[in-house]
Protein backbone atom coordinates (compact mmCIF):
# COMPACT_ATOMS: atom_id res chain seq x y z
CA UNK A 1 0.00 0.00 0.00
CA UNK A 2 2.98 2.53 0.60
CA UNK A 3 4.73 1.66 -2.39
CA UNK A 4 1.24 3.11 -3.82
CA UNK A 5 1.06 6.02 -1.37
CA UNK A 6 4.78 7.76 -0.87
CA UNK A 7 5.42 8.46 -4.65
CA UNK A 8 1.85 10.36 -5.16
CA UNK A 9 2.39 12.15 -1.35
CA UNK A 10 5.86 13.14 -2.72
CA UNK A 11 4.42 14.54 -5.45
CA UNK A 12 1.58 16.44 -3.85
CA UNK A 13 4.16 17.78 -1.31
CA UNK A 14 6.20 19.37 -4.14
CA UNK A 15 3.28 20.61 -5.75
CA UNK A 16 2.57 22.42 -2.13
CA UNK A 17 6.17 23.76 -1.61
CA UNK A 18 5.55 25.44 -5.24
CA UNK A 19 2.54 27.40 -4.27
CA UNK A 20 5.09 28.80 -0.72
CA UNK A 21 8.00 29.97 -2.98
CA UNK A 22 7.46 33.50 -4.65
CA UNK A 23 6.78 34.06 -8.20
CA UNK A 24 10.07 35.65 -8.83
CA UNK A 25 12.19 32.33 -7.05
CA UNK A 26 14.91 31.62 -9.61
CA UNK A 27 14.32 27.74 -7.24
CA UNK A 28 11.34 27.34 -8.94
CA UNK A 29 13.30 26.23 -12.22
CA UNK A 30 14.83 23.09 -9.98
CA UNK A 31 11.71 22.50 -8.30
CA UNK A 32 10.59 20.36 -11.55
CA UNK A 33 13.57 18.12 -11.97
CA UNK A 34 14.14 17.69 -8.27
CA UNK A 35 10.62 16.27 -8.15
CA UNK A 36 10.96 14.44 -11.02
CA UNK A 37 14.19 12.77 -9.35
CA UNK A 38 12.55 12.17 -5.86
CA UNK A 39 9.62 10.70 -7.47
CA UNK A 40 11.38 8.51 -10.15
CA UNK A 41 13.42 7.33 -7.20
CA UNK A 42 10.64 6.29 -5.07
CA UNK A 43 8.88 4.55 -8.13
CA UNK A 44 12.27 2.85 -8.85
CA UNK A 45 12.54 1.69 -4.60
CA UNK A 46 9.21 0.31 -4.99
CA UNK A 47 9.14 -1.47 -8.37
CA UNK A 48 9.51 -4.70 -7.35
CA UNK A 49 6.04 -4.15 -5.14
CA UNK A 50 4.42 -3.39 -8.49
CA UNK A 51 3.20 -6.55 -9.92
CA UNK A 52 2.22 -4.74 -13.51
CA UNK A 53 5.38 -3.96 -13.75
CA UNK A 54 6.88 -7.37 -13.45
CA UNK A 55 6.76 -8.41 -16.94
CA UNK A 56 10.67 -6.80 -19.09
CA UNK A 57 9.31 -3.26 -20.48
CA UNK A 58 12.47 -2.89 -22.69
CA UNK A 59 13.63 -5.67 -24.52
CA UNK A 60 16.29 -4.43 -26.90
CA UNK A 61 18.51 -0.84 -26.84
CA UNK A 62 16.21 1.21 -29.01
CA UNK A 63 13.40 0.88 -26.28
CA UNK A 64 15.77 2.01 -23.84
CA UNK A 65 16.78 4.31 -26.28
CA UNK A 66 13.35 5.39 -26.39
CA UNK A 67 12.54 5.35 -22.75
CA UNK A 68 15.54 7.59 -21.91
CA UNK A 69 14.39 9.89 -24.82
CA UNK A 70 10.55 10.36 -23.19
CA UNK A 71 12.15 10.92 -19.69
CA UNK A 72 14.41 13.98 -21.16
CA UNK A 73 11.87 15.11 -23.25
CA UNK A 74 9.37 15.55 -20.09
CA UNK A 75 11.73 17.17 -18.37
CA UNK A 76 12.55 19.93 -20.89
CA UNK A 77 8.66 20.51 -21.81
CA UNK A 78 8.55 20.66 -18.14
CA UNK A 79 10.93 23.39 -17.33
CA UNK A 80 9.74 24.75 -20.96
CA UNK A 81 6.21 25.65 -19.21
CA UNK A 82 7.58 26.48 -15.70
CA UNK A 83 9.82 29.44 -17.25
CA UNK A 84 6.98 30.33 -19.66
CA UNK A 85 4.33 30.78 -16.69
CA UNK A 86 6.78 32.17 -14.87
CA UNK A 87 7.59 35.00 -17.91
CA UNK A 88 3.58 35.41 -17.95
CA UNK A 89 3.67 36.36 -14.08
CA UNK A 90 5.86 39.01 -14.06
CA UNK A 91 5.12 40.77 -17.34
CA UNK A 92 1.98 41.16 -16.29
CA UNK A 93 1.76 45.49 -14.89
CA UNK A 94 0.27 45.50 -11.83
CA UNK A 95 -2.28 48.31 -10.53
CA UNK A 96 -0.83 50.77 -8.09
Amino acid sequence: MWSRILPFAASMAFIGVSYFLPADAGAMLWLYPIKTVVVLGLLVYFWSSYQEWQRPIFTDAKDVGLGIAWVCGECVVGQARLVLSHARRSDRVRPF
